[in-house]
């Protein structure tokens, strides 16, 4: 066999051991994502559960698939249902690979605007905080830092509201209390 031939073998030997750490990479932050949709679910459904003893309203979870660049997986959206009013209200995730955060739910709610949720770091409060463009001295390029959501063990991860404009919005934290408020503006 040639040199240039060996040359190749080894070089793809390398591409492919390569490719496999990074499917390993992949199906790890999505076994991660699904656990941490999981938790969120749980939040909501006990976060609703004087709801659901007073029978105003039903909870169910339908499978859903998603499909993002790295990869295509099975989970589950949560629907809300409202007796008294019959509306709906879905809880849909969209995402581990969210530029700024660890992953992204959605709240739809008929014709309004989603209503996003966010995994992020506790530290961020806004867009500032998430991407940063500063002048590199050396060269007078503008350099980018984006910050993925601190994905680093030191970094707390919290459900957080996204505003609006992201540009100009904060993000708050989510707890029951902005939920509640979040609903009743939605359903009452």
């Amino acid at each position: 066999m040639s040199a240039a031939m060996n040359e190749l073998v080894k070089d793809l030997k390398e591409k492919q051991k390569q490719s496999k750490g990074l499917e390993k990479s992949i199906q790890k932050n999505v076994e991660t994502w699904r656990r941490n949709v999981n938790v969120f679910f749980g939040n909501v459904k006990k976060w609703l559960s004087p709801l659901v003893r007073d029978k105003l309203v039903d909870i169910s979870e339908n499978p859903i698939t998603i499909a993002e660049e790295l990869a295509t997986y099975d989970t589950s959206e949560l629907v809300i249902s409202f007796s008294p009013n019959n509306r709906i209200i879905k809880l849909v995730p969209k995402g581990t690979y969210i530029i700024g955060a660890n992953g992204r739910i959605d709240l739809e709610a008929g014709f309004i605007k989603p209503i996003k949720f966010v995994l992020m770091s506790k530290r961020a409060t806004s867009a500032d905080d998430l991407i940063q463009i500063k002048e590199a001295s050396a060269s007078n390029a503008i350099a980018m830092n984006i910050s993925w959501g601190g994905k680093g063990a030191e970094d707390t991860l919290v459900w957080k509201i996204a505003p609006n404009d992201i540009s100009r919005g904060t993000f708050e934290e989510l707890d029951d209390n902005a939920f509640a408020n979040i609903i009743k503006k939605l359903v009452l």
